[in-house]
This record gives C-alpha cells, structure tokens and sequence, in this order.
C-alpha cells in the first residue's frame, strides 16, 4: 500500500522524464516504469550515503517517530531489526592478517 503511494508520486514524474529521453521510443509503454525503478533505487542510494550527517539522523528520528502514529507493529518491528543488526555487528572480526616489518 505504502509503495503504491510512492510508485504513484513518481509516476507523474516519470513519464515526463522518459518522454524527454526519448525512452519511450525505445522501451515502449513501460518507459515509466523503467525510469520509476531506476529513479526509486538512486534515490535510495543517496539516502543512505547522506545518512552520514548529524541533521538527516534526527530528521529521521522525527520520522520514525511519526510512522509510529501511523503504522501499527511498526516499533515491534524496528526493534526486532535493531536487534538483529545489532547481533551482526557486535561480533568483532579477528582473523584479519596482520603485516608485521
């Protein structure tokens, strides 16, 4: 339902995009949706690389606490996900080699 929302506010923008491309000559009428995906996943990407700076970590905070209003079972799951990238991170890796001069 969520990604439907999405997918459909990209639309909009997408068919624009492909037919300033000229895309839809050549993927046809499925020009939106390729530029859509390859758009959705860019912009993830980035997402993730500004994730790095102070500010976007307390917008998302503010947002995390917004979804928990919304969505019901969203702060179980969070935390169920916390934990289990906790437990991945939390071992340390000790059979890196070692150059010694």
């Amino acid at each position: 339902m969520i990604l439907e929302k999405v997918w459909g506010f990209f639309q909009k923008y997408e068919d624009k995009f492909s037919q300033f491309l000229r895309l839809d000559k050549v993927f046809g009428p499925i020009a939106s949706d390729v530029m859509g995906g390859i758009f959705l996943l860019v912009l993830i990407y980035f997402s993730g690389s500004l994730m790095q700076f102070s500010f976007l970590k307390k917008f998302t905070e503010w947002i995390d606490n917004k979804l928990m209003v919304f969505l019901p079972g969203y702060e179980k799951n969070k935390k169920l996900a916390e934990e289990k990238l906790a437990k991945e991170m939390g071992k340390p890796i000790t059979d890196l080699p070692i150059l010694l001069k």
